[in-house]
């Protein structure tokens, strides 16, 4: 009976391997060639693979971040960004800014020499205001606009902040310990919590990744509280599995 059925959707993201495998398929009579942490395991092996395209020879490459920038193709001339809209919509407030410059970086590949270039973004958010600031190529005016989140939401530069992490063998374990210390922490003034929330890299190494943010319009009393919050963690009951962490002025919440 449909009313017995559990339907449970659960996006994982395309991953460099999949999508090698499926563009093999569209263009047979070309190589694809595949660059992630799995397959350039050294500078060496880094340079064998990107030597093809460095002389010009057809092919299709797919790879992460580390292909962004630092690399001179003068044939290139198409880019395709999968997933865009992974840094626009992440609980991370640094991605956007990320993927603005990510985005400008890797546009810069294509047509660097004297054929023409085209870039193509995949979206399901083609109205994000962002987006369109970053198709215009308009870094100043994206950087304003970030400015100005950051200024309505209290976030850094222009306060201070500090994240708890969690990690256990499962995501529940992990949110659940930030949530009891949340609730054991009592509220203070001036202290902004946001989360429990999955971190950007919610699971890493066969560990499931849970955050909270904590800013402050002035550093003192953030000491202050994360002080006491390390003193309310130690007295916690926690499963053996479970590890935490204090991170104060995060870079990022991968």
């Amino acid at each position: 009976r449909s009313s017995d059925l559990e339907i449970r959707l659960e996006y994982r993201g395309p991953g460099t391997e999949k999508v090698a495998e499926y563009l093999q398929q569209c263009f047979p009579d070309y190589p694809v060639v595949k660059v992630d942490r799995d397959s350039a395991t050294s500078s060496g092996r880094l340079d064998q693979l990107l030597q093809p395209f460095r002389e010009g020879n057809p092919g299709v490459l797919v790879g992460t971040q580390m292909l962004a920038k630092g690399h001179h193709f003068s044939a290139l001339t198409t880019v395709v960004t999968v997933d865009t809209d992974a840094g626009l919509l992440s609980s991370d407030f640094r991605a956007a800014e990320r993927s603005a410059q990510l985005l400008l970086q890797v546009s810069g590949r294509a047509g660097r020499a004297e054929k023409p270039g085209r870039v193509y973004l995949q979206t399901r958010c083609a109205d994000h205001p962002l987006l369109a600031q970053i198709i215009e190529q308009d870094y100043d005016l994206i950087a304003r606009t970030l400015l100005d989140d950051r200024r309505r939401f209290r976030l850094p530069p222009l306060s201070y902040a500090a994240a708890l992490r969690a990690d256990a063998d499962s995501l529940e374990k992990a949110e659940q310990f930030l949530w009891r210390l949340k609730q054991a922490f009592a509220p203070q003034e001036g202290l902004t919590w946001t989360g429990p929330l999955p971190a950007a890299m919610a699971r890493r190494a066969g560990r499931y990744r849970s955050v909270v943010l904590i800013t402050a319009r002035e550093r003192r009393p953030l000491h202050w509280a994360l002080k006491h919050l390390v003193n309310c963690a130690e007295d916690l009951k926690t499963p053996s599995d479970l590890r935490w962490a204090v991170d104060v002025d995060p870079i990022d919440f991968s």
